[in-house]
């Protein structure tokens, strides 16, 4: 799960990066339905700086309701991954 979030923080455009540095984020959150431990923290941080994102410290929270999930919050954006949000999706478009 950490692995394709940060595949997908690695496959943000240009843009995308300027949008997020606009928003002049003092933090980023990064919450999860599971601890995260130093490596993994050490890889976030790598692929945040990587990017050029600023920030000047990342808070890690856990929330088991994400099923195992993760989200990365930036104030208004986020990124997001979880087994609860794959399912609706899907459900989605079996029934549409």
């Amino acid at each position: 799960i950490i692995n394709k979030i940060i595949e997908n923080i690695n496959n943000l455009n240009n843009d995308k990066i300027e949008e997020i540095n606009k928003l002049n984020p003092n933090f980023i959150e990064i919450i999860t339905s599971f601890e995260v431990n130093k490596e993994q923290q050490d890889n976030f941080e790598k692929a945040f700086k990587n990017k050029k994102i600023n920030f000047s410290k990342i808070k890690y929270a856990c929330n088991k309701n994400l099923i195992l999930g993760i989200e990365v919050k930036i104030k208004s954006f986020v990124l997001s991954w979880n087994l609860k949000e794959l399912t609706e999706n899907f459900l989605k478009n079996i029934n549409g």
